[in-house]
């Protein structure tokens, strides 16, 4: 199997039109899509099998004051059919390529405790695993009227 691995720009957005199940968490909206593709410090990369997208990886850059900057993997997917196939391999392989084209020195990526195979993919492609607590807000009515 040949997949072409390539990031996309701004105004590549159609090449998202051919999209397999399963490869994002949810529809994808087109206003959303050019903002990300248009803002140089978020990158997308997809893996695509004779024109149709089977694989992505969606990052963006952190610049900080304090420290050099890095790179977080936001989401990665594959879908079902062409999973355990290198696909994810390779849209890691490129996004270290592309951190190390940015600056960055450090690339980092959270995913849940029980999903072990995302741990296992992390962990062949050279990451080691961490322990850590997330906090999130919800954006509620409270918050957003205060």
């Amino acid at each position: 199997m040949i997949v072409d691995i390539k990031r996309l720009g701004p105004g590549d957005g159609h090449l998202l039109r051919d999209v397999a199940e399963d490869v994002f968490d949810d529809k994808l909206v087109a206003d959303r899509v050019a903002h990300f593709l248009n803002d140089d410090n978020h990158i997308l990369i997809v893996a695509c099998l004779k024109g149709r997208v089977i694989g992505q990886l969606a990052a963006m850059v952190h610049r900080h004051l304090d420290s050099p900057s890095e790179v977080y993997i936001d989401n990665l997917g594959v879908t079902p059919q062409h999973q355990r196939q290198g696909v994810a391999t390779k849209l890691i392989e490129r996004m270290l390529e592309i951190a190390r084209e940015f600056g960055c020195q450090s690339v980092w990526v959270a995913t849940e405790i029980d999903n072990e195979a995302a741990a296992a993919l992390y962990r062949r492609t050279g990451a080691v695993g961490e322990t850590v607590s997330m906090f999130s807000y919800a954006l509620t009515e409270r918050w957003l009227n205060s």
